[in-house]
């Protein structure tokens, strides 16, 4: 118990983690929602990297790169979540293994994060200021 400006908080109903789910179900819904993003994803950079004149847009490749980092994303740590969650114990306890995951999270996340600000700048460049990159030859 916690006494917050007298009154009385129980730690554990205010707790932010996900335990208030059970193991199965979150087991079950990141598998299931893991596949069908795997699916999509793939599928995706099939199209983007097998149709000749999509590759070449410039405004696929910034899109082509934050497909390939949500797939590396999904492949490494979303299957530790989900192995975490059917194993009930986990995959590597030492403080390393731990420490290179939350480096990786938090890279990730804020590669994506930049990468897709960078992505709406050279959206509204190519749409709104097409003339900047126009070559004399057009």
């Amino acid at each position: 118990m916690l006494m917050i400006n007298d009154t009385f908080v129980n730690d554990d109903e205010n707790s932010l983690s996900m335990s208030r789910f059970p193991r199965q179900i979150r087991y079950w819904s990141y598998l299931v929602s893991n596949i069908f993003s795997l699916i999509c994803t793939l599928l995706t950079l099939y199209f983007l990297l097998f149709d000749r004149t999509l590759r070449n847009s410039l405004n696929n490749h910034i899109i082509i790169i934050l497909l390939l980092i949500g797939l590396l994303y999904e492949f490494i740590d979303i299957l530790l979540i989900i192995n975490n969650d059917a194993n009930d114990i986990p995959w590597s306890s030492s403080p390393t293994f731990y420490l290179f995951w939350v480096f990786f999270d938090y890279t990730f996340y804020s590669l994506q994060i930049g990468l897709f600000a960078w992505a709406t700048i050279e959206r509204h460049i190519l749409i709104f200021h097409d003339q900047w990159i126009s070559t004399r030859n057009k």
